[in-house]
């Protein structure tokens, strides 16, 4: 594995069942997920910090708790 920008992924399977679980439903859940993701796997902080930004100026929908 190289290193992208001196960061190093690790993993380790964690189950026999590799499908990925369906994205949350819930705005506030969805955008936690998807901004983890881009911070994550795609080393994008920039676009993940877009995604929560977005959901949290929502003026139509409160946050769970």
């Amino acid at each position: 594995m190289l290193p992208i920008d001196g960061l190093f992924d690790v993993a380790q399977p964690i189950s026999e069942d590799q499908r990925h679980r369906p994205s949350p439903q819930e705005t506030f859940d969805r955008a936690i997920h998807m901004g983890s993701l881009f911070a994550d796997s795609e080393q994008d902080r920039d676009l993940a910090v877009k995604v929560l930004d977005r959901a949290l100026h929502r003026s139509d929908e409160e946050p769970t708790a």
